[in-house]
């Protein structure tokens, strides 16, 4: 089974399939190749396993080349994130599961481009070291746990927090 490696491209976090096996088996003929050389080759490699739209394609490319940079021990500036992230934190219950849609309504509503993702791995909540769930954080930082606010307050927490990271 294939690797699955999740990369910046674009500001937006996005998993690549194969891109550690990609880059193991094409190390030795990619030596020494230009940028635009490097790009195409695992450009081509990776389209095999992995959708890559058309308009995106030369920002897959940036993105693979810094992957191939980092690969051959080169110095990369990782991509800024273009949009603060959400998160929302708990196993999937039915509470966790209602806050992330009322989160992505009240952005909607604001029409605020903001990257939203759901850790439900229970491994990972507790690396986090947050105690109580459901929870949000916003850009690293804990907004709220171990309740659901009532929509108002979660719309004024929501948006002071996005207010203080930007």
């Amino acid at each position: 089974m294939k690797s699955i490696r999740q990369i910046r491209i674009d500001g937006q976090t996005v998993g690549v399939v194969g891109l550690d096996e990609a880059l193991q088996e094409l190390a030795d003929s990619l030596k020494g190749q230009p940028r635009e050389a490097v790009e195409e080759v695992l450009l081509e490699r990776l389209a095999k396993d992995n959708y890559i739209p058309s308009g995106a394609r030369n920002a897959y490319g940036k993105a693979l080349y810094r992957e191939w940079q980092r690969f051959v021990g080169e110095a990369v500036q990782d991509e800024p994130e273009q949009a603060p992230s959400i998160l929302v934190v708990g196993p999937g219950c039915a509470q966790c599961d209602a806050l992330e849609k009322t989160v992505m309504e009240i952005l909607s509503e604001e029409k605020l481009a903001v990257n939203v993702d759901h850790v439900r791995d229970p491994v990972a909540i507790g690396e986090m070291g947050i105690l109580g769930v459901p929870a949000l954080v916003v850009k690293g930082r804990v907004v709220f746990s171990g309740r659901v606010p009532l929509r108002a307050e979660l719309k004024k927490l929501l948006l002071q927090a996005l207010k203080d990271v930007q």
